[in-house]
């Protein structure tokens, strides 16, 4: 696209920045959500990871690059991560993995999203760490008050210590 290169002026801009301050840098955010990533596909992704990942390691070795940034475990998140990681996305640091409910508990949700997760990355021959960047609970109805949710934050760290980063 037109836009390509200002992207990689950016990245180049950032990492030269950046460079002596330990960064992590998340490539993205969610890409296999429409709201995100409207017409881009996994391919597309996993190019631009790439393209980023070489540019951002090029100007300083030490940074640590998260690829994928994937939203939920749905057929379709599973799908877009394999398209990623066959395209590129296989040169990550390590995965950065989001995971939002709505109504179950922390016990069952991580344990069902972690399995499927875990399935796919041992079927794409995976063996890296995976970072949980974001999580949480859904606020919009009476079951998920702000307090239950807190609730339901800190179970979720307490599972989710030691097991991922």
């Amino acid at each position: 696209s037109e836009y390509y290169p200002a992207w990689l002026n950016y990245v180049r801009f950032m990492a030269n920045t950046f460079k002596d301050y330990n960064v992590v840098y998340e490539v993205w955010n969610e890409p296999n959500l429409k709201q995100f990533n409207a017409d881009g596909s996994a391919a597309e992704y996993g190019q631009l990871f790439s393209d980023t990942y070489d540019l951002l390691k090029s100007i300083d070795t030490d940074a640590v690059v998260l690829g994928g940034s994937i939203t939920g475990t749905s057929n379709t998140a599973m799908s877009f991560l394999e398209g990623f990681y066959k395209n590129g996305g296989n040169k990550m640091d390590a995965l950065s993995f989001h995971c939002y409910t709505h109504s179950s508990s922390p016990e069952a949700n991580y344990k069902s999203a972690l399995s499927t997760l875990e399935s796919k990355l041992d079927s794409l021959g995976y063996n890296g760490d995976v970072w949980m960047t974001e999580n949480g609970y859904y606020t919009g109805t009476a079951d998920n008050s702000k307090a239950k949710n807190c609730k339901r934050l800190i179970q979720s760290d307490k599972l989710l210590y030691g097991k991922i980063i």
